[in-house]
């Protein structure tokens, strides 16, 4: 019996990695209010968090095709 070895498709390279940035104020964070006190922000900051959280919760709930009703109190 032959054994028969298909060529392997090359493994793309790796994007390249993260890297802080220099100057912590040249961060721009969608949605923060530069205006609100430090403790503000990061009230905000973590609301961005959660609500981020609840976007990638409900998409693998949607790729799984999961079904689900919200709850009508009857």
């Amino acid at each position: 019996m032959q054994t028969v070895i298909k060529e392997l498709k090359p493994i793309p390279a790796n994007p390249p990695r993260w890297k802080p940035s220099a100057d912590p104020s040249s961060i721009t964070v969608v949605g923060l209010d530069i205006t609100a006190s430090v403790s503000e922000q990061i009230d905000q900051i973590d609301q961005l968090i959660t609500m981020k959280l609840q976007v990638h919760v409900l998409d693998g709930f949607y790729r799984t095709r999961y079904e689900f009703t919200p709850a009508t109190g009857h």
